[in-house]
């Protein structure tokens, strides 16, 4: 191999990462319509009983299973605002519909 294909194949393997990182990132409009379905009750939040201690431990990198005491799952509040930040920067993966 030359040292000219040697080099375009390394930077194919730098590219290569980017751009499938790149194309798994949820846009804006699927992650307003993932929080939108997300929030059951249409108050702008997740609380309690729209799973919000799951994406706060996504948010935090704790599972849900390191906050599992009631006070803490009874005090979990996730706004639109921290969850379309959180989710447009991929800690949520993508949203299936």
């Amino acid at each position: 191999m030359t040292l000219s294909k040697m080099a375009a194949f390394a930077a194919f393997l730098v590219v290569l990462p980017v751009s499938t990182v790149a194309q798994q990132m949820p846009t804006a409009e699927q992650c307003t319509a993932w929080f939108d379905k997300a929030d059951a009750n249409k108050d702008g939040s997740l609380g309690q009983q729209e799973e919000a201690a799951k994406y706060v431990g996504m948010i935090s990198g704790n599972t849900e299973s390191d906050n599992n005491s009631s006070t803490a799952a009874e005090a979990t509040i996730v706004s639109k605002d921290d969850f379309l930040a959180a989710c447009g920067k991929g800690t949520f993966g993508m949203p299936t519909n």
